[in-house]
């Protein structure tokens, strides 16, 4: 890729891209005003290390802004006067493409990655499509009005799965396992269920042919429902508004 791309704003999220880019292109160019995180940006290789955001703006072709939402605008606005880049690509959360777009001359594409950019495996839910939100993962591209919708289940369904896994491991562990047996074994049981999933089943589907009739499965199942996982997941999502 022949552009150069720049990270304003590299903690949870902006990080995790940083490091997701170069997993796939040369060299990243990057600021942010954090100390510490511009310590973890200076021990990587192939990442220039601006001493401003108005000296990132003047060297680079595109601007990922990972800061937080409620100084963006004030932040595009004050490198409106010195920016070289002609597309910029948030990743804040509740700020609108109008907002955005009132900052800066600019093509705007608002997105959500998630922190699995790190490993190049987000599901980035975007307004537009491009070739650089490719780089870290899957996009599904929404219309603005259904956005947030799509935000919620890609942005904050990682944290539910992870506390389902750590539910699971203390299961096991309740069990005799040790806690790393325990993880181990229900990554592996997720992701396996995740790949059926990514070839073409269904949840619906797949769950029937796991719960044998009388099996512990559907015991288990039954279990879940019975103390209100469905709606309980359904009611934690709808809550992320």
């Amino acid at each position: 890729m022949n552009q150069k791309i720049g990270v304003l704003g590299c903690g949870n999220m902006g990080g995790a891209i940083v490091r997701g880019l170069l997993n796939k292109i040369d060299q990243v160019y990057a600021y942010d005003r954090n100390l510490k995180n511009r310590e973890s940006l200076n021990q990587m290789t192939n990442v220039t290390l601006y001493n401003s955001a108005e000296e990132l703006a003047r060297n680079i072709d595109v601007l990922i802004i990972a800061i937080k939402p409620n100084s963006i605008i004030d932040v595009l606005k004050q490198l409106e006067v010195c920016k070289t880049y002609n597309l910029v690509i948030s990743v804040a959360a509740n700020v609108t493409l109008s907002q955005l777009q009132s900052g800066t001359s600019s093509q705007v594409i608002r997105t959500i990655p998630n922190t699995a950019a790190i490993l190049n495996k987000s599901i980035t839910i975007s307004t537009a499509e491009s070739p650089i939100l490719s780089l870290i993962g899957d996009v599904v591209v929404l219309p603005e009005e259904k956005f947030h919708a799509g935000m919620i289940l890609g942005g904050c369904q990682p944290a539910f799965a992870m506390k389902y896994i750590r539910a699971a491991q203390l299961a096991g562990i309740e069990m005799g396992l040790t806690s790393q047996q325990a993880q181990d074994i229900s990554v592996g049981a997720v992701s396996g269920a995740m790949e059926i999933l990514n070839h073409g089943g269904t949840p619906d589907l797949e769950c029937n042919r796991v719960m044998s009739p009388g099996g512990v499965t559907v015991k288990g199942v039954n279990k879940l429902e019975e103390l209100g996982f469905t709606g309980v997941v359904i009611q934690a999502l709808k809550a992320c508004k």
